[in-house]
């Protein structure tokens, strides 16, 4: 029972994560309310499994996680606060958001092993994202000419990051309902007039046609997934090199002056300062230089900002494993899906939502035992079980 009332929750929740203009003092609104209820729901079901790991590739990760961001990233936060110079640099109250995020990912986790089903919440997040939405364009939006659709969101792009997850989730759990409202949230989102997300919907189309034609069964399944990765590269090598002049000065219109490759520049240099650790929480970019209190607009790159380079790389092995895996086994829409969110996330920063690491429970439960590397090779676990 605990667990349907946890998949409502956190559905409902996500579902009107998007409504960041509606936030308490920019942090707190209707959907965190709803996904710490979800969080507190499961951790009272699993709250020892969920701070015990096993001594295997899965184990040392989420050992990893909860150290790095329960405890490690606090101290680094306060310090760079209080002695590194940096002003408004530093943001201690996002503290919480992903304190609340790694719980929500590995208490997900657990509660998928005693009955919850993302299927179920997929679809409650999916009514309430998409009824939310047309409720907002039909009713309250202004409607104007030109204008971008924000739908209650402060940036029209922070719908980028749930209409995309919600699309994915809908390709895992709902293929043939998928077919009927993924059009929905596309009708949506073009309202949005988001470059990313036309980028990413572009290359879902176009890699899963060409993963489609692509079938020589009598390699086997691993030839076939090495030789379409080989081919694909050198057709985007080639595309690149044919179409380059063209693709930069699209991207330089809609980067206003080159804004975005400046701030990714920058948060690349933070980020190398402190590779390790990271600089804690808050945004360590700049237009002009490092620390001037910008995003890097950028995941891997904020990510490794705020936690060091080894939490971003680990989080994009999760994402790189689930594709090679779903290409394995012919889910060829699920690893088109797979690099368009992983696109997506290349313009905009995702990690302070909560649907970024409910998609990554998603993709541990879609890997299973295989983490990493043991996609490719057999990694051997010890079953022994260590509490925090």
């Amino acid at each position: 029972m605990l667990n349907r009332f946890a998949e409502l929750s956190l559905g409902v929740g996500l579902g009107l994560g998007y409504l960041t203009s509606f936030r308490l003092l920019g942090l707190v609104g209707a959907s965190e309310l709803l996904v710490l209820l979800s969080v507190l729901l499961m951790l009272q079901q699993n709250i020892k499994t969920v701070f015990s790991f096993k001594l295997s590739v899965e184990g040392y990760i989420k050992l990893y996680f909860l150290m790095m961001v329960l405890v490690f990233t606090p101290c680094i936060t306060f310090v760079s606060f209080f002695a590194g110079g940096f002003g408004a640099s530093v943001q201690p109250q996002y503290l919480l958001s992903f304190s609340l995020g790694v719980l929500l990912l590995f208490s997900l986790r657990e509660a998928v092993k005693k009955g919850f089903s993302f299927g179920r919440m997929s679809l409650f997040f999916a009514i309430t994202f998409i009824i939310s939405n047309f409720i907002y364009i039909y009713f309250f939006s202004s409607g104007g000419e030109g204008l971008r659709y924000k739908g209650g969101a402060d940036n029209p792009n922070q719908l980028l990051f749930y209409s995309w997850t919600l699309s994915l989730l809908l390709i895992v759990y709902h293929k043939k309902l998928a077919w009927v409202l993924i059009p929905l949230i596309v009708f949506i989102m073009l309202k949005t007039k988001s470059d990313a997300y036309l980028l990413s919907l572009v290359l879902v189309v176009v890699l899963y046609t060409y993963f489609k034609l692509f079938t020589l069964k009598k390699l086997g399944r691993r030839g076939r997934s090495i030789l379409m990765v080989f081919t694909m590269i050198i057709l985007m090598v080639t595309f690149l090199l044919t179409y380059l002049d063209d693709l930069v000065s699209l991207w330089l219109l809609a980067d206003e002056g080159n804004a975005r490759l400046t701030l990714m520049y920058n948060g690349f240099l933070a980020a190398l300062q402190s590779p390790v650790l990271g600089w804690g929480t808050g945004s360590f970019s700049g237009l002009r230089a490092p620390f001037e209190g910008w995003e890097a607009h950028n995941t891997f790159i904020d990510l490794s900002m705020q936690f060091g380079f080894m939490f971003a790389v680990v989080i994009y092995s999760i994402f790189i494993a689930v594709f090679f895996k779903a290409i394995s086994e012919e889910d060829y829409m699920i690893a088109a899906f797979i690099v368009g969110f992983i696109v997506s996330g290349l313009f905009h920063f995702s990690g302070r939502h909560f649907v970024f690491w409910v998609e990554i429970a998603v993709f541990l439960t879609y890997l299973g035992k295989q983490w990493g590397i043991s996609v490719f090779y057999k990694v051997k676990e010890v079953d022994k079980c260590v509490v925090l």
